[in-house]
């Protein structure tokens, strides 16, 4: 159901015939107030009743598709990262042996972006090893944040301001719980592995705009669970994150436990290494694909049709479609796949000729290009 119509309601949960929070209704109540008006009205003017016959589009037909698709990664913390907290960790200016007041008075003369990052080395400086000063560091740093989050929205932080100061939080945190793990002390309970602000982003080969649609646009609720390792207790708290680069596209509610409400991650497992991690997402039969886009140039899935008889086991392979290439979701926004090939190939060999590019080279240039042009739009 769109949002059409009665003021309120909200699209129907198919999994668990409950609408998502947003409305509190049961599938059962969605026909009632429609039929009664007219059955009133038909009343009250001496007119026999009429047999009203309505399509439960989604209740009937959601269940047909299955959309799998495997994770890519979650992000890990790299030595980049750990060398850019060091960077930023030594360039503020901070000594333990000079008067504390008049260090964050010369630092509030250089402005406020200059005053925060001196009041998190002082932090970040004196975290020791003993549990209430893991607690009282991890609230300092908390404030702080939210000290420059506020700052930048007023437009006294600068952006580069701000990203130093989420270094700074990033390297106390670290901080924090590397002296934990060192000296066998509690994490503070919003850094433990279990808390919310501990959910991973998993990213996952998909397209959000392409295959869940409404999940972006109206906020349904699509089931979805790992189909590997069932029998396994699933320990990670996870979002879903899809490869385009628009931040809209990611699954970070999900149907709660016994379908009622809305869950703000997803049990998963850890990931192993060389080996695939796939989840499927189910319910998507109705309106997905149809009203998909190729937001990002991602096209459609490569599709299996499968039949299964009642009552017997297994299915029966019908037909298998083969997804979008490159090329073929090129020619949505009016490219030509072959001039493009063509333009690429006059250019490479304007360089070759000139002598700036071997012709070996070129040659594995061209035939990248044209392998990339004829290949999927999602990874492999």
């Amino acid at each position: 159901r769109r949002r059409r119509g009665r003021p309120g309601l909200a699209p129907a949960c198919i999994s668990c015939f409950l609408p998502i929070p947003s409305g509190h209704y049961h599938l059962s109540h969605l026909p009632l107030p429609c039929p009664k008006h007219k059955q009133e009205v038909c009343v009250h003017r001496g007119i026999p009743p009429p047999t009203l016959i309505s399509e439960s589009g989604r209740a009937v037909a959601s269940h047909a598709t299955v959309v799998v698709f495997d994770v890519v990664n979650h992000p890990v913390r790299c030595e980049e990262l750990r060398e850019e907290e060091e960077e930023v960790v030594d360039s503020v200016e901070f000594s333990l042996d000079r008067p504390l007041t008049k260090q964050l008075k010369a630092a509030a003369s250089r402005g406020k972006g200059r005053y925060l990052l001196t009041t998190f080395k002082e932090v970040f400086d004196n975290i020791t090893a003993d549990a209430f000063s893991l607690r009282e560091s991890y609230s300092d740093a908390c404030y702080f944040k939210e000290d420059a989050l506020r700052a930048f929205k007023l437009g006294v932080l600068s952006l580069v301001e701000r990203a130093r100061v989420d270094v700074m939080f990033d390297a106390t945190c670290d901080r924090i719980r590397t002296l934990a793990g060192e000296h066998s002390l509690p994490l503070p309970d919003a850094l433990q592995p279990t808390a919310v602000p501990g959910v991973r982003l998993y990213h996952v080969n998909l397209s959000v705009f392409q295959s869940a649609v409404d999940a972006w646009g109206i906020g349904q609720l699509f089931p979805v669970m790992p189909l590997a390792r069932l029998g396994e207790e699933p320990r990670v708290q996870a979002t879903l994150g899809d490869i385009t680069c628009d931040s809209d596209g990611r699954l970070d509610r999900f149907a709660g436990p016994g379908g009622l409400g809305a869950a703000g991650a997803l049990p998963l497992h850890d990931l192993r290494e060389g080996e695939p991690y796939r989840l499927a997402m189910f319910l998507t039969g109705v309106y997905q694909e149809v009203m998909g886009s190729v937001h990002n140039m991602y096209g459609r899935l490569n599709t299996a049709v499968v039949w299964a008889e009642p009552g017997r086991a297994g299915v029966q392979l019908v037909h298998v479609r083969r997804g979008e290439s490159v090329g073929e979701v090129l020619v949505h926004p009016g490219y030509d796949p072959a001039t493009m090939i063509q333009r690429v190939h006059e250019a490479t060999m304007l360089r070759v000729n000139a002598g700036n590019l071997p012709m070996r080279r070129a040659e594995v240039i061209m035939q990248c290009y044209r392998e990339r042009m004829a290949g999927y739009t999602y990874m492999r």
